[in-house]
């Protein structure tokens, strides 16, 4: 039930695992931080089989091979029970060697979370900068959940919790709102009026709602380690402790199913109670499918997998009347093959079929005839085939199939013109100068 997105190969889970194992010991003896650690006596045992052991974590290429050596004069130099000034020139080496890893990191083919890993890490370890350390301590469960208390042991200074920075993150995020919009509703239109008014103060309002969702992650985060939710925790009961947290619109209370925690992007992954994952987190009043599960015939294509059922949930923006579906990705990746496989079965006859609809271009019925035309120009421009219920739709947008004549059709010159909004309201322009070939002067 892992996060798929998130999982870690067995390199780079051993890389960043051995890097927790060390983190408590720098921020305590490292003199640009000097920070409590609780429970310090299982940092030195584990601080012992290290220095005992003497991991390369780095990897075996030669490309690496400056930072494995520096990681070996750490180890020599360590003092697990010593103080800071024992530990000083171990510090020294194992920054230097975090920086050598940070320079040839391109090597170690890493992705997404991982490259925002080794950043953090490279941050603390050789910058003393601790500014991302918060979401270095959030980070530590996608590692391996054993390392999690390691990691929450590290006490920030000033008192800091996410609690308080969430309640100050809020605060502040209000101040900025009141000042960008007085009384107003915080809707995109007003939100763009504002902006055009007062870019200066749209600018910070933006700046405090980043720095909201930056700590609403770290709570989310801590939360689940403190209630030991790995890796999943059941919808209905997380909904209670977020609303009690203020959190509520991170998840809607009609969503049904278990939520884990996401390195990036939203901090919730969503899943199905047979621990599927969905494709996306669905936000906004969510409304369950109560046929999922049920086998259902696709009647129009024949390519979609039915032994999970069809869509989970859906969900309906706040402004008009559109259904987004939500459906797992293990659904998707399988209609995505069958997709696919249809797709290789149309290429070993498509010089055939093009043949053949040339041939009834010029047929004397005219259904016939028009079914053709609008086959080529699907073909020959890549066109989208359109369905009357965007065509009817409040953005009224079209395809090959639901052109009007009237409104889209233009004849001038020896050509005929094409011009409609497609998909996502895109303007389309197709010009023939004999359509009856399928022959084209250009497309724009």
């Amino acid at each position: 039930m892992a996060n798929e997105l998130a999982a870690l190969t067995e390199f780079t889970g051993n890389l960043f695992r051995h890097g927790y194992f060390c983190l408590p010991w720098l921020c305590r003896n490292s003199k640009d931080y000097l920070y409590q650690v609780g429970d310090y006596g299982k940092v030195i045992t584990v601080l012992e089989c290290l220095k005992r052991n003497r991991p390369l974590f780095f990897g075996p290429g030669k490309q690496l091979a400056g930072a494995n050596g520096e990681l070996l004069e750490c180890y020599g130099h360590l003092s697990p029970s010593g103080d800071s000034e024992a530990n000083a020139g171990a510090l020294a080496h194992y920054g230097r060697a975090w920086h050598q890893a940070w320079k040839n990191r391109t090597w170690l083919q890493l992705r997404g979370h991982e490259v925002r890993l080794m950043r953090f890490f490279h941050e603390v370890a050789c910058k003393s900068d601790a500014t991302h350390l918060g979401e270095l301590l959030a980070m530590a469960r996608v590692v391996d959940r054993d390392i999690v208390p390691l990691a929450r042991s590290i006490v920030l200074p000033n008192g800091w919790t996410s609690l308080k920075a969430l309640q100050a993150a809020r605060y502040a995020l209000g101040q900025q709102k009141k000042k960008l919009l007085g009384a107003l509703e915080c809707t995109p239109e007003n939100l763009q009026k504002a902006r055009r008014k007062d870019a200066h103060c749209y600018r910070a309002y933006q700046a405090a709602l980043r720095e909201y969702k930056r700590v609403v992650y770290l709570r989310i985060s801590e939360l689940f380690d403190e209630h030991d939710w790995h890796p999943t925790i059941d919808g209905a009961t997380l909904h209670v402790v977020l609303k009690n947290e203020g959190l509520q619109e991170y998840l809607p209370y009609t969503f049904r199913g278990r939520l884990g925690f996401q390195p990036t992007g939203h901090p919730l992954t969503f899943y199905t109670y047979q621990g599927l994952e969905l494709e996306k987190p669905p936000l906004n009043d969510v409304r369950m499918n109560v046929n999922y599960g049920v086998r259902e015939a696709d009647k129009d294509y024949g390519l979609h997998p039915v032994s999970d059922g069809t869509f989970y949930c859906s969900t309906r923006p706040q402004v008009g009347n559109s259904e987004v579906k939500y459906y797992t990705l293990e659904y998707k990746r399988r209609a995505r093959q069958m997709k696919y496989d249809k797709v290789g079965e149309l290429g070993k006859s498509i010089r055939k079929i093009r043949r053949r609809l040339l041939k009834h271009a010029r047929s004397a019925d005219r259904d016939t005839r028009i079914r053709a035309l609008m086959c080529l120009i699907i073909d020959t421009r890549c066109a989208r085939i359109g369905n009357i219920e965007s065509a009817r739709g409040e953005k009224k947008t079209y395809g090959i199939t639901t052109l009007l004549t009237k409104k889209h059709v233009r004849v001038k010159d020896g050509y005929v013109t094409l011009k409609y909004a497609g998909k996502h309201e895109r303007p389309q322009k197709h010009k023939y100068r004999d359509i009856h070939r399928s022959d084209s002067e250009g497309q724009t």
